[in-house]
């Protein structure tokens, strides 16, 4: 009864009507805080374990990345931001196995088979990526509060669930993701790399563990050649040498 009843409450609170009015109040200034009530709704949704509420996550997971997030893009709010990182961020921490199969299941076999990733689930690949697209937004903005929130994210998803290992991570994710992160902590040098320096630090590190080949022979040596770090050759080798030497050999 409890169950049957909760169901029929949430079908109503994500129809048109409720989905409407909270796409509306994101545009308005003074109605931020009906949306991240909005938000705290469905992160109850994707973090219940109950296989009734199930069929909700895939709703909850769009609404945040292909609604709400473009609108945040016009009209940001902090408060709204860091709610819609929390549902996307408990989505893939507690419902994984709608984005990759579970360790078991694949044991003994090849991840990649004829060039497609067998770890990801075919239906939650888009899923993910435009999750992945939501955080990538985070750590480039100006919020330096949502910039340490998405990095303690990643490295919360990589410790429990082994993230950055993942094929379909390393292949999609990866490349603008290392780019994005250099940017922010070697170019810009600005407040959200300093202030967020040990976070920062440990993901890059716990990225180049995952892939030091590409690392060092692709996204390193691609970032430090691009035109607007003025960097000569000797300087962009130095540079690489000693990002080498602190994240270890």
């Amino acid at each position: 009864m409890g169950t049957s009843f909760s169901s029929s409450l949430l079908d109503a609170l994500l129809g048109p009507d409720s989905l409407r009015a909270a796409l509306e109040a994101t545009s308005n200034p003074h109605g931020s805080a009906l949306v991240v009530r909005f938000l705290q709704l469905l992160q109850l949704v994707v973090v219940e374990p109950w296989h009734t509420f199930e069929r909700f996550v895939p709703t909850a997971i769009s609404l945040c990345t292909d609604h709400i997030h473009p609108l945040l893009e016009q009209h940001p709010s902090p408060d709204v931001s860091a709610a819609l990182l929390d549902v996307l961020s408990d989505a893939l921490f507690h419902q994984w196995h709608r984005f990759f199969v579970p360790r078991t299941v694949r044991d003994g076999a090849n991840p990649v088979v004829n060039g497609q990733d067998m770890e990801s689930v075919p239906e939650g690949r888009a899923h993910f990526l435009a999750a992945m697209r939501v955080f990538g937004h985070a750590l480039l903005g100006e919020d330096i509060a949502l910039f340490g929130r998405t990095l303690a994210a990643l490295l919360r998803l990589h410790e429990k669930w082994g993230l950055f290992q993942k094929t379909l991570f390393r292949r999609e994710v990866m490349p603008p993701l290392v780019s994005a992160l250099l940017w922010v902590g070697v170019a810009s040098r600005g407040p959200p790399s300093l202030l967020h320096a040990d976070d920062l630090a440990s993901v890059l590190g716990a990225l180049h563990s995952s892939d030091p080949c590409n690392f060092r022979s692709s996204f390193l040596p691609g970032f430090l050649s691009d035109p607007r770090l003025g960097l000569s050759g000797a300087q962009a080798a130095s540079l690489a040498n000693d990002f080498n030497s602190v994240v270890g050999q």
